[in-house]
């Protein structure tokens, strides 16, 4: 009786892992389309991309226009 219900275990064992791997390998098929349509899609022609900043804005490697910053003075530990 025990080993009866020992290959019946078995079986849906093996059976369960076969599904749990389809889910697997078909998740992986969507994100493999994915990285190929990202890949195979055409890239930006710089000519065609168009930036518009201020002349002191060129400047400056950083600009900061609007900001709010804080940090602790006595803090030892760099953030």
């Amino acid at each position: 009786m025990f080993s009866r219900f020992y290959r019946l275990y078995a079986l849906f064992k093996t059976l369960l892992e076969q599904f749990l791997i389809i889910g697997v390998v078909i998740q992986a098929k969507v994100a493999l389309a994915r990285i190929v349509k990202f890949l195979e899609a055409p890239e930006l022609q710089i000519s065609s991309v168009r930036h518009k900043c201020s002349t002191e804005e060129l400047e400056h490697a950083i600009f900061i226009k609007t900001a709010n910053l804080s940090w602790d003075e006595h803090s030892s530990n760099p953030p």
